[in-house]
């Protein structure tokens, strides 16, 4: 089961709500990333599971951006770190979202 957080920049009040880094649900493989063109930093599906004979494998996905359908302008995330202001460390509220 996969878990999402909430995160707030204490500087410039970026909010964001994704996982700590890659992460995966029962079907579904994910890694939170900074789209620059949406400003908007989310979980990005790079992966599915499926079952093979009796085995399951990951089956890799391109990485594209929910909103803008877009993969140039996504940059991996700096856990904890705002992707605005570079330096300053993400809050993370305590309630925690479990998906999938």
């Amino acid at each position: 089961m996969g878990i999402s957080y909430h995160f707030k920049c204490p500087q410039c009040e970026f909010l964001a709500t994704c996982s700590k880094g890659i992460d995966r649900g029962f079907r579904i493989q994910v890694q939170p990333m900074f789209c620059s063109k949406c400003i908007k930093l989310t979980d990005i599906h790079i992966g599915t599971f499926t079952e093979f004979h009796d085995k399951v494998q990951l089956q890799p996905k391109d990485k594209i951006c929910n909103t803008c359908n877009t993969r140039e302008f996504l940059n991996k995330w700096n856990p904890l770190y705002c992707p605005i202001c570079k330096n300053v460390k993400m809050l993370i509220r305590n309630d925690e979202i479990l998906w999938d």
